[in-house]
């Protein structure tokens, strides 16, 4: 289970997101268990909401 939170940790590096905003975010923002394929594309690390409350390094 600790390989896909990994994942997702060193991808919002990647992409130079704060980590922690990154996970928050997912955890406010997943409030379903079956989401379709347009709201799961709205929490990629590349969407524009994402990057914009997301962006910059750990404080």
């Amino acid at each position: 289970m600790a390989a896909p939170v990994y994942t997702m940790v060193e991808m919002a590096k990647v992409y130079c997101l704060n980590v922690y905003k990154y996970l928050k975010y997912l955890l406010e923002h997943l409030p379903e268990i079956l989401m379709s394929d347009a709201c799961l594309a709205k929490l990629a690390l590349w969407a524009q909401g994402v990057t914009e409350v997301c962006s910059g390094t750990m404080e």
